[in-house]
């Protein structure tokens, strides 16, 4: 591991890029692994171990660890990974499985019982259509046979001949561009 961790601790908070790249090369690899045992994908572990890397650098001069250097990344990267989780957990409840139109109906049933609330409930599915027509050709055909087909991406990457990793991407793509969307 990393000798030495309040030196280094120091010359981050310093400026040192030095410094951040011995606490990089002394400990990425060990929290990927960590971050994969939650993740369950080595993409989205890398991700969240350099978004730690990033936080610890963008945040350097404010930076205070009251434990070891090692501790407080296994504890960042355990806390990134959780809500990670939870953000995924939160996105397939909004995009479930559930059949499109028993969605529509049970939407438009209850929406409906106001003309303003009907009328909102209208630019909603358009505004839902047409974010979901923006998307790239890849992401929407990925998006439809994972969401609205029940497919897993290990049977999506099969049917489009593509990685499963490439399914994964595809995915975050279009789910982060419909969020976008929808939240303008």
């Amino acid at each position: 591991m990393v000798s030495n961790e309040q030196d280094i601790l120091r010359r981050i908070k310093e400026g040192n890029m030095e410094g951040l790249r011995q606490l990089f090369e002394g400990y990425y690899a060990m929290l990927c692994g960590i971050a994969v045992g939650y993740l369950r994908s080595s993409h989205q572990a890398e991700e969240v171990v350099s978004d730690v890397y990033c936080y610890i650098w963008e945040n350097r001069e404010k930076l205070n660890i009251h434990t070891s250097v090692r501790a407080y990344l296994i504890a960042a990267v355990r806390n990134r990974c959780l809500n990670s989780l939870e953000q995924s957990k939160r996105e397939r409840a909004l995009l479930s499985n559930v059949p499109v139109e028993a969605c529509r109906e049970d939407l438009l049933a209850s929406s409906y019982s106001t003309p303003l609330a009907g009328m909102i409930t209208k630019e909603l599915e358009v505004a839902v259509e047409q974010a979901f027509n923006a998307l790239p050709t890849a992401c929407r055909e990925v998006f439809r046979l994972s969401r609205f087909e029940n497919l897993s991406y290990e049977e999506v990457a099969r049917q489009k001949n593509i990685s499963v990793n490439t399914v994964k991407t595809q995915m975050k793509i279009a789910l982060q561009r419909l969020r976008e969307a929808l939240l303008r």
